[in-house]
């Protein structure tokens, strides 16, 4: 048994005591593509785990008092778990800040990526200004019982029942979720994810081309929101997704790697994939402006002249 806490406390608004359902399954997304990222096993809510953590977070929430629960273990074990538990406490101003001060501390980040934990609960109570929160982890859970998940609704029900897109997707593990700016929903799935905005509607995303959207840092990131679902080039062999700024690339070959403006231009006028072939890097500067490398040449923006030449 083990468990590590963590404080941090962002600035912000009083607010009534309210749980927030929609918070623990955006925790357990992050939580899934952690583990995914580096080829673990996903983890799923389990309701006697998911218990024992809810209200353990109320009570901390209630008594304005961030501290371990001493008998999370014998909670859990007496609820019909088995095997190896441990506990993650945080507090902060919202889902991804608490996420990533939790994935910095070694010791709630080795709880978070240990291969042994196929059962997890997740409370989220927001009160006082903040977010607090309560992971347990269940190593075996014999007994445990899944959570059904979750709520898809409007635009991204309509793109999601595409039977295609559904069976690429698999099933949802986040409910409907507000993106930080507000402006856009989406729902994560087990492969992938559907973003809509009222001016890019519904869009499905997934495997390496997500990734690598994600690393760029999603919506926030210069390509913006997606604008395609994943498609297939002329080729078969590529996949891409067209997003409000740009675009990204994927091959098995090559990778997935993103092209934007001017270069995205130039490279279109080209024919594409079929001209120099598919990019084999990101756009990254250069002395002279910006540069994105292909199969078969690279392409260089002049910030000067505003134009595009071919190496």
């Amino acid at each position: 048994m083990r468990f590590v806490c963590l404080l941090f406390a962002l600035i912000a608004l009083a607010a009534a005591q309210t749980r927030d359902t929609a918070a623990e399954w955006e925790f357990l997304s992050l939580l899934n593509n952690e583990r995914i990222s580096r080829g673990l096993n996903r983890v799923e809510m389990a309701s006697n785990v998911q218990k024992v953590a809810v209200d353990w977070t109320w009570k901390m929430a209630n008594t304005n008092n961030f501290v371990h629960n001493p008998n999370f273990a014998t909670q859990i074990w007496n609820s019909g778990g088995t095997g190896t538990v441990a506990e993650n406490i945080g507090k902060g101003g919202d889902v991804n800040s608490v996420h990533n001060a939790l994935m910095a501390s070694t010791g709630h980040r080795t709880n978070m990526l240990n291969g042994a934990y196929n059962w997890v609960g997740i409370g989220v109570w927001r009160q006082g200004g903040y977010l607090w929160t309560t992971t347990n982890f269940e190593a075996t859970g014999a007994t445990s019982q899944p959570i059904s998940c979750c709520g898809v609704a409007g635009q991204i029900s309509v793109k999601y029942n595409v039977p295609a897109i559904k069976s690429a997707l698999g099933a949802p593990t986040t409910n409907e979720l507000f993106t930080p700016d507000r402006i856009g929903r989406f729902n994560h799935f087990q492969r992938g994810s559907i973003y809509w905005t009222p001016s890019t509607g519904a869009q499905s995303i997934q495997g390496n081309i997500k990734n690598k959207w994600a690393s760029m840092g999603w919506e926030t990131s210069p390509l913006g929101y997606p604008i395609t679902d994943e498609l297939t080039c002329p080729d078969k062999v590529g996949k891409y997704n067209h997003f409000q700024s740009g675009s990204i690339y994927w091959t098995p070959s090559t990778g997935a790697h993103e092209v934007r403006g001017q270069i995205k231009n130039y490279w279109a006028s080209l024919g594409w994939e079929k001209g120099i072939g598919y990019p084999v890097s990101d756009e990254y500067s250069v002395s002279e402006g910006r540069r994105s490398d292909f199969q078969r040449g690279s392409l260089v923006w002049n910030k000067n002249t505003n134009t595009v030449r071919k190496l």
